[in-house]
């Protein structure tokens, strides 16, 4: 971790604090908070990159607060206002950049903005009374190191992550322990990483456990369309205004699990990737289900490799394209 984070804390009768810096560190909390006993809390992931000019900018602020806010409401936590969130975590990174030396800084800081609620209640839970808010910031080079690695993927058929009208499109801790023991058991199939499908049929793709989800069939880029059994992803739309820009044919829908499949043991061209904050955009190679394997191939696709590297130029700011999408700190 780098060594400045951020709290702020709310209450009912005052609201919020006003933000302080304040050393990286443990911090003290009741044991009987709500946050550990009925799971009031929610995170966002945002992204600084370095610019060419050696300077940091923050990739979509606002869309992150944006999200924060909705997850925040689906799980009766007060919500940040925008600037607030933005501000928080631009000053999180101006901090540590003054703790580090201009060689060592790093290609990006991850952030890590969440609020738990702090009031301590055993007997009767309902929304809480105190939350505290906080910003962590962690030096980031690659997420999967080597850029041609190719993921290899479990098709989660054993569990469902989320089912309609619940919380699956909010950003909410429960979530993402929900998908741990799927993890585990994919990591012991050698796969880097989990495919959800939906939880009332076990038909529709989804999301990866931290990531969404994109596929090239043909000469159509394709990912499943919203709904809010999983997360609406920054990088996700990110993707898909830059393939508009860059002439590539986008398509939102329904995508069967078994659609998926005819096309690659067919022999059609099929392209996989993953993206998200951490992991960027990352090529998938091979998806496990049912304990056979489908290979779709051992070097990133064309239309991924052109979309990663738009994306990484955008980010840095390479690319004339998408300048309000960084925010300068």
């Amino acid at each position: 971790m780098l060594p400045t984070m951020l709290r702020m804390d709310w209450s009912v009768g005052d609201g919020w604090s006003r933000p302080a810096l304040i050393p990286y560190g443990n911090i003290e909390v009741s044991p009987a908070a709500q946050v550990f006993h009925y799971g009031q809390a929610v995170f966002e992931g945002v992204r600084a990159y370095r610019q060419d000019d050696g300077r940091y900018a923050v990739f979509r602020p606002d869309e992150n607060a944006k999200r924060f806010q909705r997850s925040c409401a689906r799980m009766a936590i007060p919500e940040l206002p925008t600037m607030s969130f933005i501000d928080a975590v631009t000053s999180v990174v101006a901090a540590n950049l003054d703790a580090l030396d201009d060689p060592a800084r790093p290609e990006s800081i991850y952030l890590r903005p969440f609020i738990v609620a702090t009031e301590p209640s055993l007997g009767f839970y309902g929304r809480s009374s105190d939350f505290a808010f906080m910003v962590l910031a962690l030096p980031m080079q690659q997420y999967f190191g080597d850029r041609t690695r190719m993921l290899r993927v479990l098709v989660q058929d054993e569990f469902s992550r989320a089912f309609p009208r619940g919380v699956g499109f909010a950003k909410c801790a429960g979530n993402y322990a929900g998908t741990i023991l799927a993890q585990e058991n994919a990591a012991g199939a050698d796969c880097d990483q989990v495919l959800w499908l939906d939880g009332p049929t076990q038909q529709w793709i989804e999301e990866f456990s931290t990531s969404n989800v994109f596929f090239v069939l043909g000469d159509e880029l394709l990912t499943p369309s919203l709904n809010d059994a999983f997360l609406p992803g920054i990088t996700r739309a990110s993707v898909l205004d830059l393939a508009r820009e860059l002439g590539v044919p986008t398509v939102e829908r329904k995508i069967a699990i078994q659609e998926l499949l005819s096309a690659i043991e067919s022999g059609q061209q099929v392209e996989c990737f993953s993206c998200g904050t951490t992991a960027s955009v990352t090529p998938v190679g091979t998806l496990v289900f049912k304990g056979r394997e489908y290979r779709i191939g051992t070097k990133p696709g064309s239309v991924t490799e052109k979309i990663r590297e738009e994306l990484l130029a955008v980010q840095a700011g390479r690319s004339v394209r998408m300048p309000t999408w960084r925010h300068g700190v």
